[in-house]
């Protein structure tokens, strides 16, 4: 009888075992998976060919990211925002690049995205004063929304009033 409970106890053991190694197989799988998506998009490498969904999605945003046509740019930064794929660096270059009002409009939207809040407000604050008012209007639906404290301290530093509703 001790034979018989001594083999339950190891079996129970082993079980538990493996239980335990595959939720921290699942979490470093995923934890791992993430981060490597999320480079995809800008970095030199051909990863993206071992996600053939993923990869499609990817050069068709590529393609359109680098195409002389604005509306192709234009779905494309839309197809970043599908990916949730938002490089603040890369949308800040192409915010100072890009010409027409609705696509720096639609830059500035794609950054309300961003993970990286505290840089992304600074930034856009910094480019407040190279912008024109159009694109302002748009600065600050982005700056509040990205941090509500910190855009009104940001309207009082720079004297700026706006209508609530």
């Amino acid at each position: 009888m001790n034979t018989i409970m001594r083999l339950n106890y190891k079996n129970i053991l082993a079980i538990l075992a493996v239980i335990s190694l595959a939720i921290a197989m699942c979490f470093l799988g995923f934890h791992c998976g993430n981060k490597t998506i999320k480079k995809f998009l800008f970095a030199n490498s051909i990863y993206p060919l071992f996600y053939p969904a993923y990869a499609h999605k990817y050069y068709s945003v590529v393609s359109l990211l680098n195409s002389p046509d604005m509306l192709d740019r234009l779905a494309g930064y839309y197809g970043l925002a599908d990916m949730r794929n938002i490089d603040e660096g890369f949308i800040f270059t192409r915010l100072e690049h890009e010409e027409n009002p609705t696509v720096k409009k639609t830059l500035i939207w794609l950054l309300s995205h961003s993970n990286n809040k505290k840089t992304t407000f600074n930034r856009l604050e910094e480019s407040w004063d190279s912008q024109s008012n159009d694109i302002r209007s748009e600065i600050l639906r982005t700056l509040e929304k990205l941090d509500p404290n910190a855009f009104e301290e940001f309207l009082i530093r720079r004297k700026i009033e706006i209508e609530r509703q």
